[in-house]
C-alpha cells in the first residue's frame, strides 16, 4: 500500500527536562567553589550507597540546593524545627552478611548543628554517634550487619 503523503515532525527542545537531574546555577548557592563536587548520579559512587531520596521520613523535611556538596538533586534539612521529633531512616539492601564501613556524609555551614545524634542499628545491637555539621566531615567506622536485620 503507498500511502500518498508523508508527515514527518521534527521537535527540536533546548533546556532541562523536569526529570532530568542538573546542577544548580551559582547564584542558587552560598559555595559556588562546591558545585563541582556534586554527584548527581550515586552510582557513580563506590559502594552501597542510600541517599534522602530513598530514606522512610517522619515529620517535614526541606529540600534544598543552598549548601553544596550533596548527592542527588539536592539534600533535605529540619528548618530548624521540632528537634527529635523528627528522623530519616536510611535502610540499605545488603548483599550478605558481614561487616560493612559505614559512611554518613553531610554538607557544612557554621550555621548548622553541631550535636546530631545518628543512631546506627546493626548485628550487634545499635551505635550512637554524634555528628557536628558545622565542620565538613564524613563519619566512617566498620561495623557488622546481618543481611536480614
Amino acid at each position: 500500500m503507498k500511502l500518498p503523503h508523508a508527515l514527518c515532525l521534527f521537535v527540536f527542545v533546548t533546556g532541562t527536562f523536569a526529570d532530568e537531574p542538573r546542577l544548580p546555577r551559582p547564584d542558587e548557592v552560598d559555595k559556588p567553589e562546591n558545585i563541582k563536587f556534586i554527584v548527581l548520579d550515586k552510582s557513580k559512587l563506590p559502594g552501597i550507597v542510600v541517599d534522602n531520596t530513598e530514606a522512610k521520613l517522619v515529620g517535614e523535611w526541606k529540600h534544598s540546593v543552598h549548601t553544596p556538596p550533596f548527592v542527588g538533586t539536592s539534600y533535605i534539612h529540619d528548618m530548624k524545627e521540632k528537634k527529635g521529633q523528627k528522623s530519616a531512616t536510611f535502610t540499605p539492601n545488603l548483599p550478605r552478611t558481614g561487616l560493612y564501613e559505614v559512611r554518613v556524609a553531610h554538607n557544612s555551614n557554621i550555621r548548622r548543628a553541631n550535636d546530631v545524634p545518628i543512631t546506627v542499628l546493626h548485628a550487634k545491637g545499635k551505635t550512637v554517634v554524634k555528628i557536628n555539621e558545622g565542620e565538613a566531615r564524613t563519619y566512617r567506622q566498620a561495623i557488622p550487619f546481618d543481611r536480614n536485620f
